[in-house]
């Protein structure tokens, strides 16, 4: 695995890390019990 491809494999990991916060913290405030934790901005 070149440098490259793994840099960019971190990169996609980060975002999908990112969405999944995101989308977890869509449920919850959809939920309506978000306690003011909307640390993804």
């Amino acid at each position: 695995m070149t440098t490259l491809s793994a840099f960019a494999a971190i990169l996609l990991a980060d975002r999908l890390t990112n969405a999944s916060r995101r989308l977890g913290d869509w449920f919850t405030a959809e939920r309506g019990s978000a306690d003011g934790k909307n640390g993804w901005v």
